[in-house]
């Protein structure tokens, strides 16, 4: 007989990449219900609206709470969620997972009125999100670090992205996580043997904060023989920014803008590409530890790839011989780095990457993630 799960979110559903592996993760052991801002494709998934649980006056409430925490005319936080803890305590949930750190506090306040596996999917160090900035530093992150020292002794299980945040959980708040990557699903794809002109993707999120400019400022370097295709998703609050760097990409001349394409369709896109690219500065700690998406999305579209030295992308690339990395965060370290690729050895990267895909995939994390929950419900 199944058990039941409650996935608890204020992201997405339909292409929220960890919460769609959750439903492909869990569905055939729970039957599981999900509270997001959209309906996931899965049919075999009940939905609930979140918005119809967080009516005006309690959205009010809590902002003047965060208010006043941020002020430092209240020294506690709180968040009140009354709606949703009516739905969890009327069903019978065996695990809730939570994606977001706001949700904590109710957790704990569930946590003392009946038993059940509690599970926080981090998607990032929230605390220092945004560290760059001191404003935001002196008020949400602090906030958010005071949800994590509260209310993480009452996490069950920790899901974290990669190793450095999980190493930074336990040295900070001793919390021990199980690091599950942002992986592609394994795909068959083989690799694209082309000729001509080397071709590079970047594809992801048009964001001011990851300086796409350097990227550019790659192919300005390189010249004739590159091209770079950017396939991004322009952001909220990022259409200015967008429009300045299409105009800053003429300067480069080999640099081309492509639409989106769905979710389940970016690694057979992209497969017709040589090699995948990645340079993000080292700007805030997540910067710092970032594993994205695209790096998994590279391998399984078996891409050589090519990135700055960021720490959790270098080891990955290094550990699987998958392609180049730079000596530092600049263009000329990068664009250095990949002149020194003919198209044997691109060949080669992609080939490694063949490899990579059977292990660096959603099944293997799936499994592991799953084995852990149901060793925590037995």
């Amino acid at each position: 007989m199944k058990r039941n799960m409650l996935i608890l979110t204020n992201r997405t559903l339909h292409n929220g990449p960890r919460m769609i592996r959750e439903f492909q993760t869990f569905k055939n052991d729970f039957n599981i219900t999900a509270f997001g801002l959209s309906k996931p494709l899965d049919e075999e998934i009940h939905y609930e609206d979140i918005n119809q649980f967080r009516t005006l006056p309690l959205q009010i409430t809590n902002a003047l709470l965060r208010r006043l925490f941020y002020k430092k005319w209240w020294g506690g936080v709180a968040e009140y969620y009354p709606l949703i803890e009516a739905y969890i305590l009327k069903n019978n949930f065996d695990a809730i997972i939570i994606h977001d750190p706001t949700f904590l506090p109710l957790i704990s306040r569930l946590k003392s009125k009946r038993p059940f596996l509690s599970i926080y999917n981090a998607h990032e160090y929230h605390p220092l999100e945004f560290e760059d900035k001191p404003q935001w530093t002196e008020t949400i992150g602090r906030y958010l670090t005071t949800l994590y020292k509260n209310h993480l002794p009452d996490i069950d299980l920790m899901i974290n992205v990669c190793e450095g945040i999980a190493q930074e959980c336990e040295n900070k708040f001793q919390k021990k996580s199980l690091v599950i990557p942002n992986v592609a699903n394994e795909s068959a794809i083989a690799p694209t043997e082309n000729t001509g002109i080397i071709k590079l993707i970047y594809h992801g999120a048009i964001m001011q904060s990851r300086n796409i400019e350097d990227m550019i400022d790659v192919m300005k370097i390189l010249g004739n023989g590159y091209s770079l295709d950017i396939m991004g998703m322009v952001s909220s609050g990022n259409e200015s920014y967008f429009a300045t760097l299409k105009q800053y990409a003429l300067q480069a001349g080999n640099v081309y803008f492509r639409d989106a394409v769905p979710f389940n369709e970016i690694v057979p896109t992209i497969n017709q590409y040589d090699i995948g690219l990645f340079l993000l500065r080292p700007n805030n700690f997540n910067y710092t530890h970032a594993l994205p998406n695209k790096l998994f999305e590279f391998i399984q579209a078996k891409l050589a790839i090519a990135v700055g030295p960021s720490v959790e992308m270098k080891r990955v690339v290094n550990q699987y011989h998958l392609g180049v990395v730079s000596d530092d965060f600049s263009a000329e370290s990068l664009a250095s780095a990949i002149k020194q690729l003919d198209r044997a050895a691109i060949k080669q990267f992609k080939q490694h990457a063949v490899a990579a895909s059977a292990i660096e995939n959603a099944a293997h994390y799936a499994n592991i993630y799953l084995q852990q929950v149901k060793a925590f419900m037995n």
